[in-house]
């Protein structure tokens, strides 16, 4: 029993130290020798949290800014500054003047049909703009298209920004099967299309949860048409345009074109996008899960100093139906 205590403590202490409740933490492990129950020797690890070494963060925080609040019980005409008094809807949402150090925080358990969408954000790597959760519970808040009608696109849809933050959602995609070459729906989509001298940076898409359902919402669909999380620069020149992207412990599922794909591409002269090296640079798809995905489960084309690490794939290539 008391073997038992310890363990759980140090499993406590660690999940709080890589949640970032303890700063300036690690956690140590260590083989620990002992008699169990039947008097026979015996062994097993266990970890414990160090404070004098400082934890590796996920991503960076928002502070100092204003946090928005979104509620399916609320109401756009409120001003979103509090729980008590949040806003409703995506597009009011998406209607956000954003700086440095926001947060606009979608509550637990809810459903929002719809796109965010955000163009041209400033947030910084200490400072970043965050796209995340409030409330009680472990239910996400689930951002969808919706299967009501068809809608493409990006359902969370970030372009030409900087220190951004998209974290613990739930993202459902609604898309027509792949064969047929309709309408592309995509998870969650950062571009850049606007050329500028410095490079976009410091995009992090953390811990979120993506699934792709046939347009009925009847099940999940490896044939759609769909996109699980996709990051791009194509704003039309050879030199780099974006740098510092983490995409990181997400769970993405049942896509039937691409699970993630970060990527850079230029047009050549018969208007072809063709791949351009060092468009994009220090990518990393890591930690990810990504399962039942029609055709490629993880790729990068385009980058210098990318990572794809310690990701879970599994059931790829599974479409019936390809398209083109």
């Amino acid at each position: 029993m008391k073997r038992k205590l310890i363990v759980l403590i140090a499993a406590v202490l660690a999940v709080c130290c890589m949640a970032g409740l303890l700063s300036g933490c690690s956690v140590i492990v260590r083989n620990v020798e002992y008699i169990d129950l039947a008097g026979q020797g015996a062994s097993a690890e266990y970890s414990f949290v160090d404070e004098s070494l400082e934890a590796e963060r996920l991503y960076p925080v928002s502070k100092g800014g204003t946090m928005y609040f979104v509620s399916a019980d609320g109401d756009d005409l409120n001003d979103g500054l509090t729980p008590e008094t949040p806003i409703k809807t995506l597009s009011k949402a998406s209607s956000l003047s954003l700086k440095a150090g926001d947060s606009v925080l979608f509550r637990k358990g809810d459903t929002f049909t719809g796109n965010l969408s955000y163009s041209n954000l400033d947030g910084t790597k200490e400072n970043p703009i965050t796209f995340a959760s409030y409330g009680d519970g472990d239910e996400r808040p689930v951002i969808t298209n919706g299967n009501e009608i068809l809608r493409g696109g990006n359902i969370i849809n970030v372009q030409n920004s900087s220190g951004v933050v998209i974290r613990d959602l739930q993202v459902n995609a609604y898309a027509s099967s792949s064969a047929h070459n309709e309408t592309r729906v995509t998870g969650i989509g950062y571009g850049v299309g606007v050329a500028r001298e410095e490079s976009y940076h410091d995009i992090y898409i953390v811990n979120n949860v993506l699934r792709a359902y046939d347009f009925s919402g009847e099940y999940p669909d490896a044939d759609s048409n769909a996109y699980g999380i996709s990051v791009g620069g194509w704003d039309g020149t050879v030199k780099e345009s974006l740098t510092g992207v983490h995409i990181l412990k997400n769970d993405v599922s049942y896509f039937g074109r691409v699970g993630i794909i970060a990527s850079g591409t230029v047009p050549d002269n018969d208007d072809y996008n063709r791949t351009a090296r060092k468009k994009i640079s220090d990518v990393h798809i890591d930690g990810n899960t990504v399962h039942h995905i029609g055709q490629i489960g993880v790729y990068i084309m385009g980058g210098v100093n990318c990572t794809i690490d310690r990701n879970l794939v599994y059931q790829t290539g599974i479409a019936t139906n390809r398209g083109s």
